[in-house]
């Protein structure tokens, strides 16, 4: 049993090392990871990674868990490897959502609604990112709240509607207008750029290059790569709607470089198309050729449809603009054949028109109407789509309106109906809470009422207590000096009486009777046990010896006149302030010994006897413990005779606790007294 209990106790040990060594090993992998992150060692950041995600899975750290998949999440972004994006961002979402603040359960969110952004699933990434806010609001999370209304309103602007977009932005500005914090330099050029973008979208370049000035100026500041390379890519746009075309350049240059360093291939490809709209602006069309060439090499590996489609709008506008028309015919295909952008009614209006171009360029007159009745047809439903939506919202208000005079008219009926039966109720509950506040004046009464007799009693009760106490404690007082008095007369009687006369007739018969030695014997033996009963009657002097003292030599004395049994005495510190014991204190433990090593003496049949004081800073003990045949014996009768008693009544009178340990026959008997006492053991 003890070999088992010991294994089980070898596994608990092992398995709780074995569980620190996992937690230590899992935050060295994810600090390494962020390490090699910041060192824009992008390549070993995956492995690492998940190396320190899979030993927080193991250990069962759900919270690091969760918080490794957010990271997992925004790496496969930057790769442009949404299913995996997808697939961190989602797999704790149940848990993260019962501990959000634990788990940063908003950043998960808005970093899955940028995943889906990346996929051309608006609606999806516009769902998550209000759900963010929603709960950056509950956890206060005020830079997280931040970040999600400047991306609604960079989703919201993609869409075509720009007043939820301005509206969005405009929740953002309030919350950083009073924060000049140089850790919100990030927030704050994301938040121009995005200010900067929209403002061009709706034709005010002037605002838009005040704002991309302000977003350079933040940019300088910011080492996040992955928010630099988009915030770079994005001005480029703005200042080239500027006609600023060297500071366009110079935001291209840096995007790029960032994106190559980053293996972000999708972009790349966006960057690509900003340098095609720029070599077109500065009429370089043998640029064109060259960078058309590199953005063919990266079209095979991005997914994105935002990113597609608008690599391919810029390629058949710049084509365009140098009259490549069966090029730009083949610019408009592709992008039509990408994946979502049938979703996209604004791009197809513009690609269908660019392709009535081409055509009739190319004197291909019966394909160009087609697009151009295509084209038709999507501005007809584009604005069939907007009236009907405006008339929608108006019949929508105006049964509104027709339903709430419906609404108000009956409610003024039931109204007075109402204030008829409320002034009645209220005559009601008034005579009720007069009743109820009477009863509770009452009840208050007859509370307080029993709560004096309560507390009387228990004065009483209290008072009788101590009094009972206090005179039992007299009593057991004055009994102790009484009886201590009475045995120092006895000693005296005994010593100066008795024995001196029986000392005088042992002389007398010497001296006078020859023949009568053996009496003189007897009378000698008499005055000696005469002698040593006074002597034991009588209390010692412990104005010269110590308790200590005392007691070692009775012991030994003991020892001496009784030599089967074996005594042992111990002091326990030898060197304490032993005379600094009250003689009170010191008589009192002196008779209660004297008691006790009597019975045993008298009725234990015991071999070995142990005697011993110690003193410590708070309390004086005293043991005496025998090997007899125990304070009861079997098939006798206990009862306590009056030595007990005695023994316990001084001990009471010196408020200290006595205790007598009664064992089962042959295991001896333990008597054991505690007295409180401040004396310092020290000598």
């Amino acid at each position: 049993m003890e070999r088992i209990a010991f294994l089980l106790l070898f596994s608990l040990i092992l398995m709780e090392g074995r569980g620190q060594a996992v937690s230590e090993t899992a935050a060295y992998y994810d600090s390494l990871a962020e390490s090699e992150l910041g060192k824009g060692n992008i390549e070993s950041y995956l492995p690492i990674k998940k190396k320190a995600y899979i030993l927080y899975k193991e250990e069962g750290n759900r919270d690091r868990e969760a918080e490794c998949c957010i990271y997992l999440g925004n790496y496969f972004n930057a790769v442009s490897q949404y299913d995996s994006a997808v697939y961190y961002l989602t797999r704790m979402d149940d848990y993260a959502r019962k501990r959000p603040r634990e788990t940063s359960y908003n950043l998960m969110l808005t970093c899955l609604s940028d995943t889906y952004y990346r996929m051309g699933q608006v609606d999806s990434a516009i769902s998550k990112e209000k759900l963010s806010a929603h709960y950056s609001i509950l956890l206060r999370d005020t830079a997280t709240l931040l970040g999600s209304y400047r991306a609604l309103g960079m989703y919201e602007r993609s869409t075509g509607h720009l007043e939820e977009a301005l509206a969005s932005y405009e929740r953002a500005l309030a919350l950083l207008a009073d924060d000049h914090r140089p850790e919100m330099s990030e927030e704050r050029a994301s938040l121009y750029v995005n200010l900067a973008v929209l403002c061009v979208d709706m034709k005010q370049i002037r605002n838009s290059l005040h704002y991309a000035e302000l977003a350079l100026k933040d940019l300088e500041s910011v080492t996040n790569e992955l928010s630099n390379v988009q915030a770079y890519a994005n001005l480029s746009m703005v200042f080239m709607e500027g006609k600023e075309l060297e500071k366009a350049a110079m935001c291209i240059r840096r995007s790029m470089i960032l994106s190559v360093k980053m293996n972000d291939k999708n972009m790349q490809l966006r960057n690509l198309g900003y340098q095609l709209h720029l070599e077109s602006l500065l009429n370089e069309e043998d640029s064109v050729d060259y960078y058309i060439s590199r953005a063919r090499s990266l079209l095979p590996h991005v997914q994105a449809t935002n990113t597609l489609a608008g690599y391919y709008q810029a390629e058949r506008d710049v084509l365009l603009s140098f009259q490549r028309f069966a090029e730009a015919l083949t610019s408009c295909r592709q992008l039509l054949q990408v994946a979502g952008v049938e979703q996209k009614p604004f791009i197809l209006k513009d690609t269908y028109e660019a392709m009535g171009k081409c055509y009739k360029a190319l004197g291909q007159y019966d394909l160009a109407l087609d697009c151009m009745d295509n084209y038709v047809s999507l501005n007809d439903s584009l604005m069939n789509t907007e009236r009907d939506k405006a008339l929608q919202e108006l019949n929508v208000k105006y049964e509104t309106k027709e339903k709430e005079l419906k609404i108000v008219q009956m409610e003024s009926e039931q109204r007075i109906a109402e204030e008829r039966h409320r002034n009645r109720l209220i005559l009601f509950c008034l005579f009720v809470l007069l009743l109820f506040q009477l009863a509770a004046v009452i009840v208050w009464r007859m509370r307080k009422k029993n709560a004096q007799m309560r507390l009387y009693a228990e004065r009483q009760e209290k008072a009788l207590a101590l009094l009972r106490s206090e005179t039992e404690l007299n009593l057991t007082r004055r009994y102790l000096e009484g009886m201590e008095i009475e045995r120092n007369r006895l000693a005296r009687e005994l010593h100066d009486g008795i024995s001196n006369e029986l000392y005088a007739l042992e002389i007398k018969l010497q001296h006078e009777l020859s023949d009568s030695s053996l009496l003189a014997e007897t009378l000698t033996r008499i005055r000696e046990s005469v002698r040593a009963i006074s002597h034991e009657l009588m209390p010692p002097s412990f104005s010269e010896l110590t308790l200590k003292e005392i007691l070692e030599n009775y012991v030994k004395q003991l020892a001496d006149g009784t030599p089967d049994l074996s005594f042992t005495f111990r002091a326990d510190p030898p060197d304490a302030k032993w005379y600094a014991i009250p003689q009170e204190t010191a008589i009192m433990l002196y008779r209660v010994a004297q008691e006790a090593l009597a019975n045993i003496i008298k009725h234990a049949d015991a071999v070995n006897v142990y005697v011993g004081i110690e003193l410590t800073d708070t309390s004086l003990i005293l043991y005496i413990k025998d090997d007899g045949k125990g304070y009861c014996v079997s098939g006798e009768k206990k009862t306590d005779g009056i030595g007990l008693q005695t023994m316990q009544e001084r001990i009471a009178a010196l408020h200290g606790t006595f205790t007598i340990t009664h064992s089962v026959n042959g295991h001896g008997t333990l008597v054991k007294c505690i007295l409180n006492t401040n004396i310092s053991i020290n000598s």
